[in-house]
This record gives C-alpha cells, structure tokens and sequence, in this order.
C-alpha cells in the first residue's frame, strides 16, 4: 500500500513537473524563442526622451505630443481595417468597383498617417533646443525606420522607387 502511494505521488510529481515545462515551452512567443526580447511599453519614447537630452518642460511637451499622435493613429488605423476588410470581402463577391473605392480609401489611410507622422515630427523638432538638432535628425531617421517596420538604415531594400 505504501509502495502505490508513492508511485501515485511520484506520477503527480512528474506530471506537475512536465506541465510546467510544456507551459514554459508553449507560452513563449515565437521572437523569445528566437532571442528576440519584445519592447517594453514607452521604451522608445524613453529612448528619444533620452537620445534628445529632453529637459522636464520638453518632456511634458513631448509626451503631449505623443499622445496626441497615438489617439490619431489609432482612428487611422481602425478606419483603415475597416477598409481593408470591405476590399477582401469586395474580392470574394468579385465586385471590382466596391474594391476600388476601398482601396481608394485605404490609400487615403496610409497618407494620413503619413501627415500625422510628420505633424508630430514636426513637434518633436519645436521641442528642441538648436544644440539638440543633430540628436534629433538621428532620432526621427530611428523613428522612420520603425514607422517602415525596418531595423536597418536607410531606405527599404532595392532604395527608393524611381
């Protein structure tokens, strides 16, 4: 009898031992298994914060800003889905004129998060002081290497269209 209970105990131990692994092994996500960390929530405005040398009166400033941006392109990008949606939905129906006319909006979108980009650029460098210029041109080529979804420099692969 005392044999079974403990096997029964060791069974229970073992089980308990490879669940937690298992969980361990399929709740991580596909970059942290690959090494890849995911970015802390503000760790970039932290980073420009840092980059400028931002004084407490910019850093109210800039986090307006940010705010600011964040709210528009959130509207931008729910309008945008819902588009986007309609064009496939377009496409199964084959319905070519509804695909052009959400595509037309898409492409809308896609510029008004480019206008809202750059109004909030444009902020950005109203902040800085005239010795914080050159940190800020580092900054915004930082921001619109994110923006293109890139980590490299520069333009995306094959350069700029022609």
């Amino acid at each position: 009898m005392k044999t079974n209970r403990l096997y029964i105990v060791l069974i229970v131990v073992l089980i308990l031992l490879n669940g937690a692994l298992m969980w361990t092994l399929m709740g991580s996500t596909s970059h942290q298994r690959k090494g890849h960390k995911r970015p802390r929530p503000g760790a970039f405005k932290k980073e420009i914060i840092h980059d400028l040398s931002l004084d407490e009166a910019q850093i109210e400033k800039f986090k307006e800003s940010v705010n600011t941006h964040r709210i528009a392109m959130q509207a931008i990008t729910m309008e945008e889905s819902e588009r986007t949606w309609e064009y496939f939905e377009a496409n199964l129906k084959e319905d070519s004129l509804a695909m052009d006319e959400a595509l037309s909006h898409i492409l809308k979108f896609k510029q008004q998060k480019l206008e809202v980009s750059k109004i909030h650029f444009d902020e950005i460098k109203s902040i800085c002081r005239e010795d914080q210029m050159a940190a800020y041109n580092v900054v915004i080529r930082k921001a619109t290497r994110r923006l293109l979804g890139s980590g490299s420099p520069g333009p995306p692969r094959g350069g700029p269209p022609h």
